[in-house]
């Protein structure tokens, strides 16, 4: 047992995974023939281990993906995605965040933007990235409601200190004048400073007929499509019917206690 005298300290640093390695030690002989170097790399370790996994847990929480258990081993690189697989490796990495490049996914409904937005995002969040993810009406709700309540500078703020964010879903409804003006902000905030993704079912070259107001348009595009990785998906097999059967599949197998 942890004499008081050794757990006080140690709990006012807030070394808790220090303290349950420790009883770990105490209560288990398969350590008796460690040396005291060899002791005390098992306290470590262990707090760094635990101050990681509640560093990403806490990421997790934060990012508010769509998908939080979005993984690359459910995405199929056959087919015309076959193409695509060094590309999409490569975003799984980080290195374009790091470098401040921005990817852009667009696809009919059904290809899995959503789906690969978030596994790529979940990769991400397990390097130790900071990431958000909105769907694109939501997040003018949250842009407005912040600056119905003066807080939209410290929502700019916020953005910029994330590496990345997910944009879903743009061209899923008309966006208005000022929209527009949100939007290109945001990117102007973050031009060569972090990383955006953007998904759309409108193909690259409409997206300036889309987006509309010539001037404004061109300095979106400029902030967003020129350094932008692209992945235009054209499967035509529905991936969102096939993540329903793997969702389902994860149900059963919980219900059955597998």
């Amino acid at each position: 047992m942890i004499s008081p005298s050794i757990r006080k300290p140690i709990e006012e640093l807030g070394l808790h995974g220090v303290i349950r390695a420790l009883e770990t030690q105490y209560s288990s002989n398969e350590f008796d023939d460690l040396t005291y170097e060899e002791r005390l790399e098992h306290l470590f370790i262990t707090q760094v281990e635990e101050d990681r996994n509640r560093a990403m847990t806490r990421r997790v929480k934060q990012a508010r993906l769509r998908f939080p258990n979005a993984c690359t081993e459910n995405i199929e690189f056959g087919g015309e995605r076959s193409g695509h697989k060094k590309l999409l490796l490569s975003l799984l990495t980080g290195n374009w965040v790091m470098k401040h490049l921005n990817a852009v996914i667009t696809g009919a409904s059904g290809t899995g933007k959503t789906y690969l937005a978030n596994a790529i995002a979940n990769a991400l969040l397990s390097a130790g990235y900071k990431v958000l993810y909105y769907r694109l009406d939501d997040f003018f709700k949250e842009a407005y409601k912040k600056q119905t309540l003066d807080q939209y500078a410290n929502f700019r703020r916020t953005l910029l200190k994330t590496d990345l964010l997910v944009l879903d879903d743009l061209g899923a409804c008309e966006l208005s004048g000022e929209q527009v003006e949100i939007l290109y902000c945001i990117l102007e905030d973050r031009y060569t400073e972090c990383s955006t993704l953007i998904t759309s079912q409108i193909p690259f070259q409409d997206w300036h007929a889309f987006i509309g107001s010539d001037n404004v348009a061109d300095a979106i595009l400029d902030r967003i499509i020129h350094n932008a990785h692209k992945l235009p998906l054209h499967s035509k097999k529905s991936m969102r019917e096939k993540f329903g059967k793997i969702a389902l599949e994860e149900d059963l197998k919980e219900s059955k206690g597998e």
